[in-house]
C-alpha cells in the first residue's frame, strides 16, 4: 500500500523537526580532554600535603594550585576530589581567573565528592558570602555534592571576561537555602544537567528583601546553547523553578517543579523541548508561592510561563527586530520565543496552566512568541488564593505603548490542542482572557482545539467547536507523583469495550502530532487510540512480561559509589528484587524494593543487574569504575 500524502506529509515534518532539534550533547573527560592529573582534599587535611588520597590538603585554592599548567595553547584537565565530610567555607570554593589562565595555557578543572560531601557557609544566619562553588573552565563535570547556605549562587559556571563555557555536565548535585539562583549556568555552549535538586532557592534571609525585590530562578541557562536538564527537582524557589532565558536549543525532560511561583519560564529562548515532567503545587503551600515581602495576593504558581522580556546579558539598550532582541556596547542579539513544544506533561494545582506574556512593554518594536505547539498534557486541579483569579489559558498583550503600531507583541502559530483541563465546572475561573487594547485582531493568532475540559470556554474563532465539555472529570486528586497514575489513566479492559477512567479519554481519536511517539510513562503513541492528556489509552494485561528497558534506567554509568534506579510507576508501585552478579556468575549483592544499590565496595569491572517483580524481569549491563 503506497502512503497518503498526509503520512507523507507527517513523516516529512517529523524528519525536519528532529533536523531542527539535534541537540548536542557536552564532551567531558574523553578523548582529548580526559582527566589527567587528580587531587583530593578533607576537611581534616593539611595543604602542606601533596594532595593524595591519603595525605589531602584542607583548602579548594590549594587544590587547584596543585595540578599544573601545561605549555601555551595545551589545556590541563584535572580533578578535585572531595573526601566525604563537611566543608565550612565563609567565600566559597571558586577558581579564579588567575587559575584558569595563565600565559596561554587553560587548566579545566572538574569537582567530585566521594560519599557525604556538603559545601556550606557557616550558619544559615551567617552564609558565605559567595557563589559556594563557582567555575570557568571548559569539559568539566561537577558532581556529587551537597551545598547550602550561600549569599549568592549555589552552583556558578561563568567566565567573568565574557567569554563563553563549553561543555559541562553537573549531576547529582543538591542545593538548598541560597540566596540568589540555586545553578546559574551563563554563556554555555553543550551543557547537562542531571539527577540535581535545588530547593529554596533565593529563600534565605528573604524577610530582609526591599519591596520591589528581584527574582532569580532554581535552575537557570542564561545565554546557554544546546541545554538539556533531566531527572532533577525544584522545589520552593522565590522566583522561577526552571528558567530558560536568551538560550537556543534546550530541552527538559523527567523533572519535577514543584511550589515554585513559576514552575517553568521560557523567556526569549528558542527551540526548547519540554516533556514528561511532573509539575504541582502543595495545596496550603503559600509561603513557596510568594516572591517579594510586598505580595500580599499570592496565587499558587503558574505551570507555564511564555515571553520575551527584553534583556540583555552584556548589551545596552535592547529592542526588538525581526522577532529577535537586539543589544548594543556591546552588540548582541537573541531569538525571541520561537518553536517551542511543550508536551506529556502531568501538572496538578496550578494557578495559572498557560501564560503568554507580552514582557518588558518599555522595549521599542515588535516582539514575537511565535511557533508554540501545548499538545497532550494533563491539567488536574486549579488553585486559587484570596479569591483572586486564576486563568486557565492567559494571554496578555496589552501592546501598551505611545507607538502602537510600531510596538507591540505578537502571537504566531500558536496552537494549544489535544490537552485535558480538569477542575471545578462550578467555580467562577475565568478560562481564557486576551488583552489586546490599541490593535485588536492584528498578530494574534493562536488557536485552542480538539481539547476536553471540565467546562468548555465561549466558543469564537480561536476557540473551536472541537473542544469537548466533560463536567465529571475530577477537580482534584491527591498528589499523584509516580505512585498513583493508575487514576487518571483510561485503560480498555481486554476483550471489553469498557474503559476505565473513561472521562480521560477523548472517544474520538485525535491523531497525534508527528513529534509525539511516546506518552509520559514512554508508552508508544498509537495511532488508533492516541488520546487526549499526557497518558495514552493502555489495555488491561494480566501476563508475564519483560518489562522494557525504557521503563527502567540506570544511572549514573559508569558508576562509582551509588547506582540508581529509575522505575517507571507501574514497576515501581509493585515489590521487587535486586541482584548483582559479578562475570562469573557470583551474586554479590541483592536488596528489596531498593532504588539505589551501593556499588562503592565492588571491583572495577562488567556487572549483571536483574530485577524481578511478580510479573516482570529486567536485566541491564553497566560498568563500575573507580
Amino acid at each position: 500500500m503506497r502512503p497518503s500524502s498526509f503520512t507523507l506529509v507527517l513523516l516529512l515534518y517529523a524528519q525536519m523537526l528532529q533536523a531542527q532539534f539535534n541537540i548536542l550533547p557536552p564532551i567531558v573527560n574523553t578523548g582529548i580532554y580526559a582527566i589527567t592529573d587528580t587531587v583530593y582534599m578533607s576537611p581534616d587535611g593539611n595543604d602542606a600535603n601533596p594532595g593524595t588520597q591519603d595525605r589531602p590538603v584542607r583548602s579548594f585554592s590549594r587544590a587547584i594550585d596543585l595540578i599544573p599548567f601545561k605549555l601555551p595553547g595545551l589545556p590541563t584537565y584535572g580533578l578535585v576530589r572531595l573526601l566525604p565530610g563537611v566543608y565550612s567555607t565563609t567565600v566559597g570554593f571558586k577558581q579564579l581567573p588567575e587559575q584558569w589562565l595563565q600565559s596561554g595555557a587553560y587548566k579545566n578543572i572538574s569537582v567530585e565528592g566521594i560519599g557525604e560531601v556538603i559545601i556550606q557557609g557557616p550558619s544559615p544566619e551567617n552564609p558565605a558570602n559567595s557563589a559556594l562553588l563557582h567555575l570557568l573552565g571548559d569539559h568539566i563535570y561537577v558532581r556529587n555534592l551537597k551545598l547550602k547556605y550561600g549569599k549568592t549562587e549555589g552552583v556558578l559556571i561563568r567566565r567573568d571576561d565574557g567569554s563563553r563555557v563549553h561543555d559541562v555536565i553537573i549531576e547529582r548535585v543538591e542545593i538548598d537555602s541560597v540566596k540568589s539562583f540555586g545553578i546559574l549556568i551563563q554563556e554555555t555552549d553543550r551543557v547537562e544537567v542531571r539527577y540535581c535538586v535545588s530547593r529554596r532557592a533565593a529563600r534565605l534571609d528573604e524577610e530582609q528583601l526591599p519591596s520591589n525585590c528581584q527574582w532569580p530562578s532554581g535552575i537557570k541557562f542564561l545565554g546557554c546553547t544546546h541545554a538539556t536538564i533531566h531527572h532533577s527537582e525544584i522545589s520552593c524557589t522565590r522566583g522561577e523553578g526552571l528558567n530558560f532565558q536568551n538560550t537556543l536549543y534546550g530541552r527538559a525532560y523527567r523533572n519535577i517543579l514543584q511550589d515554585n511561583p513559576t514552575h517553568f519560564y521560557c523567556d526569549n529562548s528558542a527551540r526548547l523541548l519540554v516533556y514528561q515532567n511532573y509539575l504541582y503545587n502543595t495545596p496550603g503551600s503559600t509561603s513557596c508561592w510568594k516572591t517579594c515581602p510586598e505580595d500580599n495576593l499570592v496565587e499558587a504558581g503558574k505551570a507555564f510561563l511564555i515571553a520575551n522580556e527584553g534583556a540583555c546579558i552584556k548589551g545596552n539598550l535592547p529592542v526588538f527586530d525581526n522577532c529577535l532582541t537586539k543589544c548594543f556596547l556591546p552588540d548582541e542579539s537573541f531569538s525571541n520565543v520561537d518553536s517551542i513544544y511543550i508536551f506529556n506533561n502531568l501538572i496538578q494545582n496550578s494557578g495559572r496552566c498557560l501564560d503568554f506574556w507580552q514582557g518588558n512593554l518599555k522595549v521599542i518594536g515588535i516582539n514575537c512568541i511565535r511557533n508554540v505547539f501545548v499538545w497532550h498534557n494533563t491539567f488536574i486541579g486549579t488553585l486559587q488564593i484570596d479569591n483572586h483569579k486564576t486563568h486557565i489559558v492567559h494571554l496578555f498583550l496589552p501592546d501598551f505603548n505611545l507607538i502602537p503600531t510600531a510596538t507591540r507583541g505578537a502571537l504566531r502559530n500558536i496552537r494549544i490542542e489535544n490537552n485535558l483541563f480538569a477542575f471545578d465546572p462550578s467555580r467562577n475561573i475565568p478560562l481564557v482572557e486576551v488583552f489586546n487594547t490599541f490593535i485588536p485582531g492584528q498578530d494574534r493568532d493562536y488557536l485552542i482545539a480538539s481539547n476536553v475540559w471540565s467546562k468548555t470556554p465561549p466558543l469564537s474563532a480561536k476557540v473551536l467547536s472541537s473542544n469537548i465539555e466533560r463536567p465529571a472529570l475530577p477537580s482534584n486528586l491527591n498528589l499523584l507523583g509516580d505512585t498513583a497514575l493508575q487514576q487518571v489513566i483510561p485503560t480498555v479492559i481486554v476483550g471489553t469495550s469498557n474503559v476505565l477512567n473513561a472521562d480521560f479519554y477523548r472517544l474520538v481519536p485525535n491523531p497525534a502530532a508527528a513529534y509525539l511517539t511516546e506518552d509520559y510513562l514512554g508508552y508508544s503513541r498509537e495511532a488508533s487510540l492516541t488520546n487526549v492528556g499526557a497518558f495514552e489509552v493502555q489495555s488491561a494485561v494480566n501476563t508475564h512480561t519483560s518489562a522494557p528497558w525504557k521503563r527502567i534506567k540506570l544511572y549514573p554509568v559508569p558508576v562509582i559509589d551509588e547506582l540508581w534506579l529509575d522505575l517507571s510507576p507501574e514497576h515501581g508501585q509493585e515489590d521487587f528484587t535486586v541482584e548483582v552478579y559479578d562475570p562469573t556468575g557470583r551474586l554479590v549483592s541483592m536488596a528489596r524494593n531498593a532504588v539505589r544499590i551501593s556499588c562503592g565496595h565492588l571491583e572495577t569491572g562488567v556487572y549483571y543487574l536483574v530485577l524481578r517483580g511478580d510479573t516482570w524481569l529486567f536485566r541491564e549491563v553497566f560498568v563500575k569504575v573507580h
